[in-house]
């Protein structure tokens, strides 16, 4: 009777080594980062389709804009509002992001990243070359969702 164990125990043993190994599964960590590059691939098509009203679905009811050299715009309609105001006076040309840090920890996360490009004013006038440093602030919604909470830029040049 000893036998029968130890031979079920074998057969197992045998068919579950041969089988191949599972798929990994993304850490959080991981899985994390790759929800929050995509959250910025989806503002960004958001922003290109639905304008100011993309640009701001992207961020929690009270977040925040620091602009340089400006007061703070407080409130998701209020960021809505002006972006609306800027893509109306504004377009951007030949814009390039380079991505920096990203750092996740405990449902909130930071990024860096420099944007360059072009600034022309709808009404003419001269066009004017950009190089801002930005800094978002993002928190994990309770859907698993990332959203903006503060967004602050300035300039790179002296």
């Amino acid at each position: 009777m000893t036998a029968l164990p130890l031979l079920i125990i074998l057969l197992i043993t045998i068919v579950t080594t041969g089988l191949p190994p599972s798929p990994q599964q993304p850490s959080s960590q991981e899985s994390d980062e790759m929800a929050i590059n995509e959250l910025y691939a989806q503002w960004s098509q958001a922003i290109a389709t639905r304008g100011a009203e993309g640009y701001a679905s992207f961020f929690v009811d009270n977040a925040a804009l620091l602009p340089p050299n400006a007061p703070a715009v407080e409130g998701r309609d209020a960021i809505r509002k002006w972006i609306e105001k800027t893509l109306a006076e504004y377009t951007t040309k030949d814009a390039r992001i380079s991505f920096g840090p990203l750092k996740i920890g405990n449902g909130w996360a930071t990024r860096r990243f420099t944007m360059t490009g072009q600034r022309v004013a709808k009404k003419g006038g001269e066009t004017v070359q950009f190089n801002n440093k930005y800094l978002d602030v993002i928190q994990k919604q309770a859907d698993g969702r990332w959203m903006f909470v503060y967004r602050m830029w300035s300039s790179n040049e002296g």
